[in-house]
């Protein structure tokens, strides 16, 4: 009787010692969880902040560009005597899911004042494209990237002349090899019918190949046309 006496106790005892040993690693566990947390946290923190410095800071950027795309223009009117272009701010049809970049469809025709050939621009600031076919409600809008876009083109560095060549990936060419462009360079249109002071975009770099007669330059456009939603047309 009293050696099962000593049984129960001492099953007792492990059965005691198995639920504080179990509570203790659960209460080990959730002060882990918490301090973890707590040093984590200046992390997440610095992190958000750095994000949300780096949205501003592109928005900037982009107000910048307007602007001073806007004083170009302004000095250019006054210059000549001339008013600017009227501006028709339109809606991109989606072609989701079959996304082409080349065309695009807006929703400004012939009823707003839209004709063939007519500059269409990202804010007013940035060259995307021009009019290729108009209706009375809508219109057909070619862009950089159709492979079928040349155009003659200014890069600011010393205002070098070259040919921007439409397609997936627009590029520029027939840069003289003794002109220097330095990346970052901004790239504006130089064809005749389009505003003074469009920008097409930026050099991301430039290629000087030995065998060829002249450099050529990638783009950085400021933009995505799979995500506009709107356009702006200048029309006379």
């Amino acid at each position: 009787m009293r050696n099962f006496f000593f049984s129960i106790v001492i099953i007792a005892l492990f059965i005691a010692l198995g639920v504080a040993s179990s509570s203790f690693i659960q209460e080990k566990g959730i002060l882990t969880f918490a301090v973890r947390e707590v040093f984590s946290a200046p992390t997440h923190f610095l992190s958000s902040l750095l994000e949300q410095d780096k949205d501003i800071n592109d928005s900037l950027i982009r107000e910048n560009e307007i602007l001073k795309a806007e004083v170009l223009r302004l000095r250019k009117q006054a210059r000549e005597g001339t008013e600017g272009p009227n501006q028709i701010v339109a809606k991109i049809y989606s072609t989701y899911p079959f996304n082409n970049r080349s065309l695009l469809m807006i929703n400004a025709g012939e009823r707003l004042g839209i004709s063939i050939n007519d500059p269409v621009t990202v804010d007013g600031v940035f060259l995307l494209g021009k009019v290729k076919e108009v209706f009375l409600e809508y219109s057909i809008v070619s862009t950089l990237f159709d492979a079928a876009w040349e155009a003659p083109v200014k890069i600011e560095t010393d205002s070098v002349d070259a040919l921007l060549v439409g397609g997936r990936d627009p590029h520029l060419t027939f840069i003289e090899k003794s002109k220097l462009i330095l990346d970052g360079s901004n790239i504006y249109a130089a064809q005749e019918g389009f505003p003074y002071g469009l920008k097409i975009g930026t050099v991301r770099e430039t290629r000087d190949e030995p065998a060829s007669t002249f450099q050529e330059a990638v783009i950085d456009f400021p933009y995505e046309v799979n995500f506009l939603t709107e356009v702006t047309v200048f029309t006379e």
